[in-house]
Parts: structure tokens; C-alpha cells; sequence
């Protein structure tokens, strides 16, 4: 056995074939074993030997070799004056290109493997190198004379030093902008939310995209699409932020963007084209969260009960408002609580659209106790534990004036809803000392990390341990 190494070139030489076409047998798989060393590539003179004896011995017609995928499409080409007769009834075992002998460049391509029939105008563009097969059209799709017809209309475009394959494609892009153009951005978000965030967003996220949508829509809707740009959009966001926060204008910019991701998708603009991340934007102020204190949470609790017969709102506001501070919850968890989603007995609710998956929710006495209340004052049509007030099969919308009146109530200043999550959990940690695991469980978080955002220490807290740290240094 000869256990020489050559490289490519030596192959070449020995062989007598190009260094192309080695290194296209390589890639292929069809030429002779190689060593790979590094990116070195070596050919051991044995392997040359048996590849040559392979192809010596190969039959010929043998269905074992195939060809590779990427060998080109052998082709019979011959000139010959088109007529129907001989094209209708044309057969052939290979692929044929036919020259036609009146009109120079047009071709007549038969493929063998489907049967049908193209005409291809070859033609080389004035004044450059560029060379093009303009496809004129399908024999089933054409008459013969009319395919004629077509190529010499090119062919005198040509003539006149155009590029007819360009002025098509220019055409087309043509055709997609004046179709962008008529396309308004209301119509567009309505079948963006139809394809793309019913089919891809969880059922809560498209809740939160058609409150967004209809939002977009009074400022941006009579817009047409190609109409919007960096200076319109920087100036809704300016807007929004003003008239919100600027974490809102920043959810709303984030649906705009994947808005025109889609629009792109669609051809309704052109790719990349999002203008965007370009979009300056700002950070809301640092929100500095204090938790109620047992005391604050009572005056607010008294002030919930007056609110059941002294406020003008519906009771079933602050019903929800005094589970929401027994809970923990988040705000929609409660108001979208469902009757089979409630398991008093056992002492759980089930969120099947918590934010993080955490389905089951313990509950304290109290909270079961206004939960048996809730889930008898409810109507018997409704699924919901908290239905809207207004009747009707929905869910309960908002807290938020029922929730305001029982601050004003309590003396206590302005806070969010979520706060009472913020208060719940450092209620467990801080005052009552509870283990911060065992508090993260109770609330439904996935991480005791978050659990720790959300735990606030009182400087009363800190200043006891601060003591006690310093009374065991000295040894006291």
C-alpha cells in the first residue's frame, strides 16, 4: 500500500484534471478520500489508486451513482423556426434549449421531469456586461404569436439601450409602494392582531394589545402606512408620554415597532425599514414604594367598610378591593377571578393567567371569608367571583375610583394597587418575621429574589439590628 501524502495541486498534475474541478469533487463527495489536517487537505496515494479503479469499473447506466445535487443540468441545445405544430406534440428523455431562427435570443426550454414548456429572452444589456434570461412566458399561458409579440417589444427596449428585466422588477416595487400607500394603518392593525397576536400572544397580552391598539388608532389611524415616519412616530411618543408615563409610551413604541416588523413581512413597507429603536426615550422617575403599617392597613380596611354603605360606588368594587389586600394578588388576577377557578374549602384560588404560571394561591380565613360573601352576591349568569357592575358577561374593569375614595377615607396619601402586594409581603417579612421562602411561596413568586425587591424594611427594623450587630461586637 502507497501511504504517500499529495496535496490538491500534486493531485492535479498526477491526474490531469483542473484544480477546480478536484476541489468541486471534494465538496460534492465524488472525488477521491481525503485527510483533512487542520486546513490542510492531503490525499494518500492508495486512496487516489482505488478512486481511479472505481471509475474505470463503474457501468455505465448504473442506478448506484447518482448524480450529486449540486452537478449542473445537462442541456441539448439546437436552433430550429418555432411553430405550433412541432411544439405542441414536442417529447424528449433530456432537457432541451431551442434557439428560434427569426428572432434573435428567443429560447424555447423543455424540461424533461415536469413536461412543460418556457420561452426565455437572452439578451445582453447596452453599454455593460450584463447578461440576462428575461422569461417571457409559459407555452400554456401564451399563444406562440403572442410570445412574439412579447419579445420583440423587448427586444426594441433593448435597442433603445433599457433594461427591460430592471424596468419589470422597478414595476413591481412600484406596484408595492402605491399599494402600501393605500393601505390605511387602522385596517392594517386589525389584521395584525388578527394574525399575529391572536396566533402568537398569551390571552391577557392581547387584552393589553387592543387597549394599546385603539389608543394608536385615534392618534395614528387615518395615517396611510407609508405616511409613517422617525418624526411622526417621535411625536406620538412625546405625546403619550405626557398625557401617561413614559413607561406606557414605551409599551406602546414596542408594539409600533413589532407593528412594522410585520408590515414588512407583508410587503406593506420595505425591509428594514424600522425607524423605531432611533426613537430617544425617557425613564420614568425612581418610585419610591411605602408599605402600610398594621395601623394604616386597618384605618383602610375601616374605610372599605364605610365605603359599603356610604360611597356612591358599587359595593362589589370595594368587595374587590378588600380581597386584593388579604391576597397579595395582583390587581386583574383578583377582578378576572373565575368561580371554578375558587376553592374555599381547601383554602386556594387557581390563577390560570398568573404572570408567572404560579396557578395555585393560598388564602387566609379573611380573604375566604369575603370570597364567600363575593361568590354569593354574584350572579348566577355571570363565571366571574367579580362581574362588571354595569351587568353583562365580562369581568370587572377597574378599581380605580373605588380604591381612590377609600384613601381619601382613611386619611392616607396616594398609592398604587400594586402597593398592596408591596405592603402584603413586608408585612410577612418585616413585622411579622416571617422566612422570606415561605413568604415567596404564599405570594406566587417564581424567584425569592423578587420577593426581596418587594420586602421592604422599616427603619425601625434596620435600627434594631444595626443595635444588636453592635451590642455582640462589644460582647454585650
Amino acid at each position: 500500500m502507497d501511504e504517500r501524502l499529495i496535496n490538491t495541486k500534486q493531485l492535479s498534475e498526477y491526474l490531469g484534471i483542473k484544480y477546480t474541478a478536484l476541489v468541486q469533487h471534494r465538496k460534492n463527495g465524488t472525488g477521491p478520500r481525503y485527510i483533512k489536517i487542520g486546513h490542510l487537505v492531503r490525499y494518500q496515494m492508495s486512496d487516489i489508486n482505488d478512486w481511479v479503479k472505481e471509475l474505470k469499473n463503474k457501468p455505465a447506466g448504473n442506478k448506484k451513482y447518482k448524480k450529486s445535487r449540486n452537478q449542473i443540468t445537462h442541456w441539448k441545445c439546437y436552433k430550429r423556426m418555432f411553430a405550433d405544430a412541432w411544439i405542441k406534440s414536442l417529447k424528449s428523455d433530456i432537457n432541451l434549449c431551442i434557439s428560434d431562427t427569426c428572432i434573435p435570443g428567443l429560447q424555447l426550454r423543455f424540461y424533461q421531469k415536469t413536461g412543460h414548456i418556457s420561452f426565455y429572452l437572452a439578451y445582453k444589456v447596452r453599454h455593460s456586461k450584463i447578461q440576462r434570461n428575461l422569461l417571457i412566458g409559459k407555452y400554456c399561458d401564451f399563444k406562440l404569436e403572442e410570445i412574439r409579440t412579447r419579445a420583440i417589444k423587448f427586444r426594441q427596449q433593448i435597442s433603445d439601450g433599457k433594461d427591460p428585466f430592471a424596468d419589470i422588477i422597478a414595476e413591481q416595487k412600484r406596484k408595492e409602494e402605491e399599494r402600501a400607500k393605500q393601505a390605511k394603518i387602522t385596517d392594517l392593525l386589525d389584521m395584525y392582531f388578527e394574525k399575529h397576536c391572536k396566533v402568537y400572544k398569551k390571552t391577557s397580552s392581547q387584552r393589553s394589545d387592543v387597549f394599546i391598539i385603539k389608543n394608536i388608532k385615534a392618534e395614528l389611524g387615518e395615517l396611510f402606512i407609508a405616511d409613517l415616519d422617525l418624526p411622526k412616530l417621535i411625536d406620538f411618543y412625546q405625546k403619550t408620554a405626557d398625557r401617561t408615563s413614559f413607561s406606557t409610551a414605551n409599551h406602546y413604541i414596542a408594539l409600533i415597532s413589532n407593528f412594522w416588523n410585520w408590515c414588512e413581512t407583508y410587503k406593506y413597507l420595505p425591509l428594514n425599514s424600522n425607524p423605531c429603536n432611533k426613537i430617544p426615550k425617557g425613564k420614568n422617575k425612581k418610585l419610591v414604594v411605602k408599605p402600610l403599617t398594621l395601623d394604616e392597613y386597618k384605618r383602610l380596611l375601616d374605610a372599605i367598610d364605610d365605603g359599603f354603605m356610604h360611597s356612591q360606588y358599587n359595593p362589589r368594587m370595594f368587595r374587590a378591593l378588600k380581597v386584593l389586600m388579604l391576597t397579595g394578588c395582583r390587581t386583574t388576577e383578583i377582578t378576572r377571578l373565575k368561580k371554578d377557578c375558587v376553592d374555599l374549602d381547601n383554602g386556594f384560588i387557581y390563577l390560570n393567567e398568573s404572570k408567572n404560571n404560579e396557578e395555585k394561591h393560598p388564602l387566609g380565613q379573611p380573604a375566604i371569608d369575603e370570597l364567600r360573601i363575593a361568590l354569593q352576591e354574584a350572579p348566577a349568569d355571570s363565571d366571574y367571583v367579580f362581574p362588571a357592575t354595569r351587568g353583562g358577561p365580562n369581568a370587572l374593569l377597574d378599581l380605580r375610583k373605588a380604591h381612590e375614595w377609600a384613601l381619601e377615607r382613611a386619611g392616607l396619601p396616594k398609592m398604587r394597587k400594586h402597593d398592596f402586594r408591596h405592603s402584603f409581603i413586608s408585612i410577612g417579612t418585616d413585622t411579622l418575621g416571617m422566612p422570606i421562602q415561605a413568604v415567596s411561596k404564599a405570594i406566587g413568586h417564581a424567584d425569592i429574589a423578587t420577593t426581596a425587591i418587594y420586602s421592604h424594611i422599616s427603619d425601625k427594623t434596620r435600627r434594631e439590628t444595626a443595635d444588636k450587630i453592635a451590642l455582640a461586637i462589644v460582647g454585650k
